[in-house]
């Protein structure tokens, strides 16, 4: 849900925030990491959404790359989810295997 925040509110407001004009605020739906975020983080929600979460995270971490070598701030927040992703994968997996292992 968090990312969902953050592509939602935050990552307009932070880009304000560092001195770029509205014209140039990146929103949801309209601009690929706000959007990939939020497709990534709807994607691990599903049972198999590891699968639905390859090119999200793809863009995200193509995104994280070219943003950190500009030295553009955002770069990190994509990093920041790209890591956010991973531990609730594995967190689910985790999950997901302790009850099939008491259910055996």
């Amino acid at each position: 849900m968090g990312n969902r925040i953050y592509a939602v509110l935050l990552h307009s407001l932070w880009l304000l925030m560092t001195g770029r004009s509205l014209w140039q605020a990146e929103f949801l739906g309209i601009a690929p990491d706000p959007t990939a975020m939020t497709t990534l983080g709807l994607a691990l929600m599903l049972r198999w959404g590891i699968v639905l979460a390859v090119l999200p995270s793809f863009w995200l971490a193509v995104g994280a790359a070219t943003l950190i070598t500009q030295d553009q701030p955002q770069g990190w927040a994509l990093v920041a989810a790209l890591f956010g992703a991973a531990v609730v994968f594995i967190t689910q997996r985790t999950h997901h295997d302790r009850h099939e292992a008491k259910g055996r």
